[in-house]
C-alpha cells in the first residue's frame, strides 16, 4: 500500500495493516480511516485484551450509526497485545460485514503472522514501513505543506534523503513548515530534529564508492561532508552514531553472506534488532555489491577514540584513503 492509496476512489478496504514504530504514521493513518468511514468516537472499538474480541463479535451484525462502519483498532505493539494475534482474530475479521480493522504492529513476525492469516482475504491493504520510500514522503509534503512555505529543491532532498528513517521527524518537519517556521540550512533543520540517520548512512556508503584517478577531488569533498555533518551536531555525536550505522551494517553485511537475508530485512534470528536492521532494506543491493573488508576497514580506522573536532574527522578521512590504498 502506498499513502496515495488513502485516498484513491477505489479504495474499500476490511483490513489495513501497518507496520511501524512511528505513533505519527499511525495517527495519520487512523485520522484518513476515521474520515473515510465518517467514524465518532462511538463507532470505534479498541481490541486491548481477549474479552475486547467478544465485543467486537456483538457489534459486528449491525451497521452504527452515523457511520459507514465500526472502526476496530488492535496496537499489536506488546506482548499482551501480540497474543491476540491468532486464529480467533483473523475467524473474526472473515466473518465481519460492517467492521474496517485497523492493525498496527512493530516488529515483522507479528505483521507476517497477520498477512499469513489473512491469506485470501480481499480488500487487505498492508503497509511495511520501517522507513518511508519517496512517494510517500511527497504524499505527506503535499498533504501538509502549502506550495508558499515549501523547502528549495536541495533541501528538500537532504530531508528526503535524511529523515525517511525517522518518521515521526518529518512529521514534525511538516507540521513545522505548515505553521511558518523557515528552514534556510541543513544546519536548521538538525538544530531542531537532529540529524536524519541516512544522511550518516550515505556518507558511510560514500566512503566504499571506487576512487579512480581523482583521488585529491574525493578526499575533498568526503572531508568536507564529514565537518558539515559534524559542525551540524557535534563531532562526538557524529562518531557515536557512525560507529552505530556501522555495527548495524556490519551485522546486515554477514546476514547477507551467510544466506539468512536474501531480498528483505525480515523475519531474522531473535538475536538481531530487526526494526534497527530493517532501516538498511533501502541498502540492501548496494551491500551485496561491497565486501565485508571494507566496513571492516572503515571501523578499523575509526577506531575507539571519540572526535572532538573537524581535525579529528578529517584525519579520519586521509587515514581511511591512505589504508585503503594498499588494497
Amino acid at each position: 500500500m502506498r499513502l496515495e492509496d488513502l485516498d484513491a476512489r477505489t479504495f474499500s478496504p476490511r483490513v489495513v495493516l501497518l507496520q511501524t514504530e512511528s505513533t505519527k504514521l499511525w495517527m495519520f493513518v487512523q485520522d484518513k480511516l476515521r474520515r473515510y468511514l465518517s467514524t465518532r468516537q462511538e463507532s470505534m472499538v479498541d481490541i486491548k485484551k481477549a474479552p475486547d474480541l467478544k465485543s467486537v463479535r456483538q457489534v459486528m451484525t449491525v451497521s452504527p450509526p452515523f457511520s459507514r462502519g465500526w472502526l476496530v483498532q488492535l496496537e499489536a505493539v506488546d506482548r499482551e497485545r501480540q497474543d491476540l494475534v491468532n486464529a480467533d482474530l483473523f475467524k473474526l475479521i472473515k466473518d465481519s460485514a460492517s467492521c474496517l480493522f485497523f492493525i498496527r504492529c512493530e516488529k515483522y513476525a507479528v505483521y507476517k503472522k497477520i498477512k499469513d492469516g489473512l491469506e485470501g482475504l480481499d480488500d487487505v491493504y498492508d503497509m511495511y514501513a520501517p522507513f518511508l520510500r519517496r512517494p510517500d514522503v511527497l504524499y505527506l509534503y503535499d498533504a501538509f505543506v502549502p506550495e508558499s512555505k515549501r523547502l528549495k529543491g536541495q533541501l528538500f532532498d537532504y530531508v528526503v534523503q535524511g529523515y525517511s528513517a525517522d518518521i515521526d521527524s518529518l512529521f514534525d518537519i511538516f507540521m513545522n513548515l505548515a505553521s511558518g517556521v523557515k528552514y534556510q540550512t541543513r544546519a536548521d533543520i538538525v538544530d531542531r530534529h537532529g540529524i536524519g540517520g541516512l544522511s550518516v548512512d550515505s556518507f558511510l556508503f560514500s566512503l566504499c564508492n571506487p576512487v579512480g584517478n581523482g583521488i585529491k577531488k574525493v578526499v575533498s569533498n568526503r572531508c568536507r561532508a564529514v565537518v558539515e555533518l559534524g559542525g551540524s551536531i557535534g563531532f562526538q555525536t557524529l562518531y557515536n552514531y557512525m560507529c552505530t550505522s556501522l555495527k548495524s551494517i556490519i551485522e546486515l553485511k554477514v546476514l547477507l553472506i551467510s544466506g539468512k537475508v536474501y531480498k528483505s530485512v525480515s523475519n531474522l534470528p531473535e538475536c538481531y534488532n530487526e526494526s534497527r536492521l530493517a532501516r538498511y532494506q533501502r541498502h540492501i543491493w548496494r551491500l551485496n555489491e561491497i565486501p565485508l573488508s571494507e566496513f571492516l576497514r572503515i571501523r578499523q580506522v575509526l577506531g575507539d577514540r571519540p572526535w572532538g573536532n573537524g581535525t579529528d574527522a578529517m584525519n579520519f578521512v586521509y587515514g581511511y584513503y591512505n589504508l585503503k590504498a594498499r588494497y
